[in-house]
């Protein structure tokens, strides 16, 4: 086989349950130069077996000699990638047909962009459809969401393979929030986006590693988005105040004007160290308005936050209409 173009990264731990599943979308992409790196850490189930059933000869398959839990598994595959991108795969996800395609396609007419995500949607244990999800589609939006979590899904990216090994790949340190710690680190030299197109399918269950160490996954990426909104605004910020901001959910009406005042000095710092057209800016006050829409509607009745709807408005004129739509989407349920 010739050196191939792409290396799908696909790390394995007992994940008998989905994998034929995750290889097959990965062997029946359009685009077909690329290898399958699989590399399995000392799973207890089937899963080895099933995978040395497939006689593709783009797999190729290594067993961890002990098990070196996921980042450092990552990292293996980042040292035996051949291809000049990785895109990564997880056990239990879908690849749609076009994924490969149109992401190379992408990040070959545009050298600027080190990462690209895809949109997606949200698979449950027996892969009936839910939510439709879009992340930024434009760096600068994608550089300004990445503050207050992280705007890419893990395994729908394309990466350039030699800026991932000039970070040195997966931070070890980073357990449970190695992908965010990397999208900070990459975002410092290269630039990173979403494609709007749903290119993969993936499922949540109850045995995600996600949603099992959610907590750990919540506190330590509540660390992060306080290092990086301190790193902007030259200044560090209380982890208490970047705990509300992360989850959106301000303890009191004090908070909320705190969080305004953090909010809007981010804004600035950003606006004057960033080269920001017309469009960007547009879509960053907009996602301005809404954060402090979503922090201060609870307390509208308080007469100290009038001041902080009236800052919503100079952001965004246009928001009452957006508000409402806001509301009514998450009383709907039907936004991820």
């Amino acid at each position: 086989m010739n050196k191939p173009i792409i290396t799908v990264l696909l790390p394995v731990y007992n994940g008998e349950k989905y994998i034929k599943e995750a290889i097959e979308s990965i062997l029946n992409q359009k685009f077909t130069n690329f290898e399958l790196l699989i590399i399995d850490d000392c799973s207890t189930d089937r899963s080895g077996r099933i995978i040395q059933d497939f006689k593709d000869p783009r797999i190729r398959f290594f067993s961890n000699k002990n098990n070196l839990g996921l980042i450092k598994t990552l990292n293996t595959g980042i040292s035996l990638a051949q291809g000049e991108y990785i895109a990564r795969m997880d056990q239990d996800d879908v690849s749609l047909p076009h994924r490969l395609e149109k992401q190379i396609a992408f990040l070959d007419a545009h050298s600027e962009i080190g990462v690209c995500g895809t949109g997606f949607r949200i698979i449950d244990q027996e892969g009936t459809l839910k939510n439709e999800i879009h992340f930024p589609n434009r760096p600068l939006l994608f550089s300004w969401k990445l503050h207050f979590f992280s705007p890419l899904a893990h395994p729908t990216v394309m990466m350039r393979t030699s800026l991932v090994k000039e970070m040195g790949g997966y931070n070890t340190k980073a357990t449970y929030y190695e992908d965010y710690d990397l999208w900070i680190r990459l975002n410092s030299i290269t630039k990173l986006t979403n494609l709007d197109d749903i290119l993969f399918h993936l499922r949540k269950h109850d045995e995600n590693t996600s949603q099992i160490h959610l907590d750990q996954q919540v506190n330590s990426s509540i660390k992060l988005c306080r290092e990086l909104i301190s790193k902007t605004l030259n200044n560090y910020v209380s982890i208490d105040i970047v705990r509300q901001l992360y989850l959106k959910n301000a303890s009191d009406v004090n908070s909320v004007i705190q969080i305004n005042k953090i909010i809007c000095k981010l804004y600035k710092a950003f606006i004057q160290t960033n080269k920001v057209g017309k469009n960007d800016l547009k879509l960053i006050k907009s996602d301005v308005a809404l954060r402090l829409f979503i922090l201060s509607v609870r307390f509208w009745y308080n007469t100290r936050i009038w001041k902080i709807f009236y800052t919503i408005i100079i952001f965004d004129p246009w928001f009452v209409l957006k508000g409402t739509k806001y509301l009514f989407m998450k009383l709907s349920n039907n936004r991820y």
